[in-house]
């Protein structure tokens, strides 16, 4: 560089920033940049929009009573102790597909019992009010004549999945 005059240093300079500014985009890498961008906004946008609720589940077996129909819920020991009166629950019936014919909305209404099971581990019975019929969220009459089993869901929590997402990480920054 000692031998150059100050016109080839601006030459060999502007061809070195040449060679770190990127050439012209092709429409291909535009496009995937596009859609890279759409993707991502959809992401987050899902992720503050769709619910993830805290849930306990277990079996299912309905009853009906009274006029009444309810559901036993058996459920483990997991989460129980923070099942209250008044809680929403779904119950998933095997005898009806849930992708035909949806699935039972209830309300606890109490803890019957707690038993053990052969194992001796503890099982917990809930009591969830269906109503006076047995109608899906779907719209079907569900049929009084066989025994209805399945599966149910008490839903804990309702909150986003972002916000599920977050939790752990709110717990640390604020934990004392």
């Amino acid at each position: 560089c000692k031998n150059m005059n100050n016109s080839e240093k601006n030459i060999v300079y502007d061809q070195s920033i040449e060679d770190l500014i990127p050439q012209q985009y092709t429409s291909a890498t535009k496009y995937t940049l596009l859609v890279i961008c759409i993707s991502l906004v959809g992401l987050i946008a899902f992720l503050c929009v769709f619910p993830y609720p805290t849930k306990v589940s277990g079996s299912a077996e309905i009853i009906h009573d009274n006029g009444m129909y309810y559901a036993f819920l058996f459920l483990p020991p997991d989460r129980t102790g923070e099942i209250k009166k008044g809680m929403n629950a779904k119950i998933y019936t095997a005898n009806y597909p849930e992708s035909t014919y949806g699935h039972l909305n209830g309300t606890v209404i109490s803890f019957v019992e707690n038993v053990s099971t052969k194992n001796d581990g503890k099982l917990y019975i809930v009591k969830i009010y269906l109503g006076k019929e047995l109608i899906t969220n779907y719209g079907y009459q569900l049929s009084e004549q066989i025994e209805i089993i399945g599966t149910g869901d008490i839903i804990i929590k309702e909150q986003f999945l972002i916000e599920n997402f977050f939790e752990p990480i709110s717990k640390i920054i604020h934990y004392q």
